[in-house]
């Protein structure tokens, strides 16, 4: 996955736009006006390097890498743009009807409780980044079954956005492991839904917990926004 600084050299920019509308361009259809050869080709050189683009035949052409990285910024200023994450969210139930939540110690919703979830990873299938979260989140394995989907945009009392997530819901069943206390994203516990209302939830769970129990056919979706207090 590429690594690249925002503050991309004016020349880098000004490379990565042409390649971007244009699916192979020979070396001096890329190079800007008034701009000396040995200049050039030290940018040029430093974008091989860094395998945003590569030579195509006859000229030059963005890598997968490249094009990865277009489709995260803007095209005019070349800045990276924030963009709502698409995470995976698991919600396990024990015998006693109690849900495995965990105490978050990490900003955003800090101190907060909510169930394991986490943003879904580069070539990461949906159901696999959810495996993943919920090993690493608590612990355990269990068979999964994806549920609902849920856009959710989170403000402060300012209006300013703290978070804005897309989640892939899913219920897990034969919970095989042992629940690990706690990890490095919190203590990890199992609660009552009444006990979860008490406890400071993050924003989302009560949404989520009432869309799951609806019980409705099918993978639902819902949207909310959410205000804190």
């Amino acid at each position: 996955m590429y690594t690249i600084s925002t503050r991309m050299h004016i020349i880098q920019k000004h490379i990565m736009r042409k390649l971007t509308v244009n699916t192979c361009l020979r070396y001096a259809d890329i190079q800007p006006e008034g701009v000396e050869g040995n200049q050039f080709s030290y940018h040029l050189k430093t974008l091989i390097k860094q395998k945003l683009i590569k030579r195509c035949q006859g000229g030059y052409t963005l890598t997968s890498e490249g094009m990865l990285y277009t489709s995260s910024v803007t095209f005019e200023t070349f800045m990276v743009r924030s963009q709502a994450k698409v995470a995976t969210l698991v919600i396990c139930k024990n015998d006693r009807g109690e849900y495995l939540t965990y105490h978050r110690r990490r900003q955003p919703f800090i101190g907060m409780y909510g169930f394991p979830y986490g943003k879904i990873h580069m070539g990461e299938r949906v159901e696999e980044a959810a495996l993943r979260e919920l090993a690493e989140k608590t612990g355990i394995s269990a068979t999964l079954t994806q549920r609902a989907i849920m856009y959710l945009l989170v403000k402060n009392d300012e209006g300013e956005v703290t978070a804005h997530t897309m989640f892939h819901i899913f219920t897990g069943e034969n919970l095989k492991g042992t629940v690990m206390p706690e990890t490095g994203y919190g203590q990890i516990s199992w609660k009552s839904e009444k006990d979860l209302v008490k406890v400071n939830p993050m924003p989302g769970v009560l949404e989520v917990l009432k869309l799951i129990k609806s019980k409705k056919p099918g993978l639902l979706f819902e949207e909310h926004e959410i205000v804190l207090a």
